[in-house]
């Protein structure tokens, strides 16, 4: 029996090993961002989402340091400093 941590890639060589706590599923990271998984999802297909990882053709996973990023990109201090869309001039 092998020891998870020793795992190799078949050539003897160490995997390297991603820390688990650091990536998150997208009902995690919504859970982390206090968004829905739904608005979470749109983000993530019509864009301005924070950057997300596929390693697989249907698994998504995201870096918490990059939710990080994002969620500081959104921070005001007052409403006037954002664009309001629906305000026309």
């Amino acid at each position: 029996m092998t020891n998870s941590s020793n795992s190799n890639n078949g050539d003897g060589a160490p995997c390297p090993k991603l820390p688990d706590l650091d990536l998150l599923t997208p009902p995690e990271a919504a859970t982390y961002l206090r968004v829905s998984k739904s608005y979470l999802d749109k983000l993530r297909v019509y864009g301005g989402g924070p950057k997300f990882l596929r390693p697989g053709k249907r698994k998504i996973l995201y870096r918490k340091s990059e939710l990080d990023v994002w969620a500081a990109d959104r921070t005001f201090t007052s409403t006037s400093e954002y664009d309001n869309p629906r305000k026309t001039e």
